[in-house]
């Protein structure tokens, strides 16, 4: 159990990271606290909310509005893979809001786990949302 949470715990990093990386965000690194965009919503009021990933009010617009849940799915079967997908439909998000499920699926190989794949799921019309803020933003520079 210990293990899976740290796990869980490392692939919420690793989106965070993914996610400043793209998006030129200063992470939280536990000496930045002044000056850092994004960070884990971990023991806060919006993890409570189904929502792993926190964002400083000095981020654009179109990047506040993805919520974003980090979930690891070991693959058991051999012939079918399934992804639990109904934390997406159940975060408590406002209007306007879109919410995003980045999933990490691993393997069991002898004692350790292998990264399958790693996949961002969410809905069409919240995909349009995303598209339309973002060439707007864009159209201004």
């Amino acid at each position: 159990m210990i293990k899976n949470k740290r796990q869980g715990d490392k692939w919420n990093y690793d989106v965070i990271r993914f996610l400043a990386s793209i998006f030129k965000l200063e992470a939280f690194n536990n000496k930045n606290h002044k000056t850092y965009e994004i960070s884990t919503t971990k023991n806060t009021p919006l993890d409570g909310e189904g929502i792993d990933v926190f964002y400083r009010d000095t981020v654009p617009n179109y990047i506040q509005r993805l919520k974003v849940q980090c979930k690891k799915t070991m693959i058991k079967g051999k012939n079918t893979i399934s992804i639990d997908i109904s934390s997406l439909l159940t975060m408590r998000i406002k209007p306007g809001e879109i919410p995003l499920l980045f999933t990490r699926m691993t393997k069991k190989v002898t004692v350790k786990e292998q990264v399958l794949d790693e996949l961002v799921i969410m809905r069409m019309e919240d995909f349009k949302l995303f598209l339309n803020e973002y060439v707007k933003s864009h159209q201004r520079l």
